[in-house]
């Protein structure tokens, strides 16, 4: 039956293990799902199915303040239908439960037929999808910048957390904690968009490795429609150009058309969406 044990962080033989699996399940089906990063070896929660040495099995998911942590798992092609991906899911329900989370988020890319059926056999309601979107060429150049940038440090945090909660019309506790930690990170940056010296939004990047992510981009509602928002976004991907990362990436929900136009007009081309879907703890 193999063993099943659950870690708050991966030692780098485990990274290396789940990076394994990850290529070759992302190869089986040709897809660009999860990619184990060196920021897992330090938090989150991480499920490890082993058979003979072997991984075969593995679901990772952050506990870091998200109200519903996502949930990333893979499953060895060769030993599919074994129950190993169910019995992964429990152990992380399990582990929900005693921290009283009563439902997290299970992330499946879209053209995972195998990924979408596991999350719909669990009874996980799909409740929105993410487009992905790769930078192809160089961001367009700026005809005006009136907004600056500045990065933040362990003191912005609130203000930050004030910024995204406004932006996004969600509650600041959503993002306080996470960004407390994430800020501290050698993998993550964050930064205060001012104009005229008044904060009007923000914009962070966390590395994987060669890629590199555009996170917690808002800009505040009464400040939309003007191009900051642009401004803001062009600015930060010049800076990575320049950085020289293999992939610049950016994410938004698929219904989100105005996100989409901007990050389609500052370079940004669709590669896959991802389905999120609800599983409760309780079931």
């Amino acid at each position: 039956m193999g063993r099943l044990f659950e870690t708050a962080a991966l030692t780098e033989a485990q990274l290396q293990d789940a990076r394994a699996l990850a290529e070759n399940c992302n190869l089986y089906e040709s897809l660009d799902y999860l990619h184990p990063t060196t920021d897992m070896t330090s938090h989150g929660k991480h499920f490890h199915h082993y058979e003979n040495e072997k991984l075969t099995g593995f679901l990772t998911f952050p506990f870091n303040g998200i109200p519903e942590p996502e949930a990333f798992v893979i499953v060895d092609p060769q030993h599919r239908r074994k129950g190993i991906g169910r019995a992964l899911l429990d152990a992380a329900k399990d582990s929900c439960k005693r921290r009283g989370i009563q439902q997290f988020l299970l992330v499946s890319e879209n053209k995972s037929v195998s990924g979408n059926a596991f999350a719909e056999a669990l009874g996980g309601k799909c409740q929105y999808s993410e487009y992905r979107l790769r930078l192809e060429g160089e961001p367009p150049k700026l005809a005006e910048n009136a907004v600056s940038l500045r990065q933040a440090d362990d003191g912005d945090v609130v203000a930050l957390a004030r910024l995204l909660a406004e932006s996004f019309q969600d509650p600041i506790e959503n993002h306080l904690e996470r960004l407390k930690r994430d800020i501290r990170s050698l993998t993550h940056r964050f930064y205060i968009a001012s104009l005229a010296q008044e904060p009007i939004g923000c914009i962070g990047v966390v590395a994987e490795d060669r890629r590199v992510y555009v996170i917690a981009f808002g800009v505040l509602a009464q400040y939309r429609g003007h191009g900051y928002g642009r401004q803001i976004l062009t600015r930060t991907v010049n800076g990575l150009v320049a950085e020289n990362w293999e992939d610049i990436l950016i994410e938004t929900e698929t219904t989100n058309r105005a996100a989409l136009s901007l990050y389609k007009s500052c370079g940004f081309t669709e590669t896959t969406s991802y389905n999120y879907y609800t599983i409760r703890t309780d079931n």
